[in-house]
């Protein structure tokens, strides 16, 4: 079996968990009308009274039976999400499995070509797996066994392969290099015409920023709310803090230099705190702003 061949059927499994998860997901939100279910139930020649629940998905009705192993509750979305996750992984280990197979089959080949890359030169191998292999191959030769060098060099850098993974991108990228394929990403976005990335990085961002979001719209938690707020104006009390600024060097008095509040000092600016904690705060302000007097003027 190819790389390629192995890779596109680990992707037609995880292509199939998707349209299972679009397929199944409820979208009915009502109840099941009466007579719709007196229909169904003399149509299936089931009692009336059975407790029958409809599942309305993108394209097919599931109709669930008293004793059901599956409630309705499995066809939401949430639910059906763990679908979309193992087609996931489902790509990603496939995308892995073929990197480790293109590369042990076409590592050799490369590296003998000359002209070799930055990644090509780096690549080494133990040196005990190294002895391991000549001592193989002097020994095969010494039994008149016919024995491909370059076979057990390709089984010793496939030991070495199974103990990496290629699932980033740079590493996806460093894989390539090492058959002798390089600038990856650009023929990729060539091919699909991704060229501008900054939409996908500032999706990438609001992904990054809906944790935040969600936690400043839990209005029912006020202790999470109030210490992201305060969190939130604690930082922004400390940027808005000016500079020691001063006007001479000479003989100019405190009072007129302007000296960093030191970050204890920005807490006092925060709502929520005791006043036993803002004293204290603003003690030690006061001393460390003479502490910076006096070792500006000394």
């Amino acid at each position: 079996m190819q790389p390629i061949h192995a890779y596109e059927h680990a992707r037609d499994r995880a292509l199939f968990l998707v349209r299972l998860c679009e397929g199944l997901t409820n979208h009915r939100s009502r109840g099941i009308r009466s007579d719709w279910k007196a229909a169904f139930c003399d149509l299936m020649h089931w009692p009336k009274s059975s407790a029958i629940q409809r599942i309305d998905g993108k394209d097919a009705i599931v109709i669930l039976r008293d004793g059901c192993s599956l409630a309705k509750k499995d066809f939401d979305a949430e639910m059906l999400q763990e679908l979309l996750r193992s087609a996931l992984v489902l790509t990603v280990s496939a995308l892995d499995r073929y990197m480790h197979e293109r590369i042990v089959k076409k590592i050799v080949g490369a590296l003998k070509k000359g002209n070799l890359c930055k990644e090509q030169s780096d690549f080494t191998i133990p040196a005990a797996l190294a002895i391991q292999v000549a001592h193989k191959v002097v020994s095969a030769r010494r039994k008149n066994m016919a024995v491909r060098p370059a076979n057990e060099i390709r089984i010793a850098i496939q030991e070495i392969l199974h103990k990496q993974t290629f699932q980033s991108w740079r590493e996806i990228e460093e894989g390539f290099k090492l058959i002798g394929i390089s600038g990856v990403g650009g023929k990729l976005q060539a091919a699909y015409g991704n060229g501008n990335m900054r939409p996908v990085y500032a999706q990438l961002n609001k992904v990054a920023q809906a944790p935040m979001l969600k936690l400043l719209a839990k209005s029912s938690s006020p202790a999470v709310s109030r210490s992201v707020r305060c969190s939130m104006l604690r930082n922004r009390a400390r940027n808005s803090v000016p500079k020691a600024t001063v006007a001479s060097v000479g003989r100019t008095p405190v009072t007129a230099a302007t000296f960093p509040l030191p970050r204890s000092a920005t807490r006092m600016a925060t709502p929520g705190c005791s006043r036993r904690s803002q004293r204290a705060s603003r003690t030690r302000a006061q001393q460390s702003g003479r502490l910076h007097a006096d070792r500006a003027f000394a």
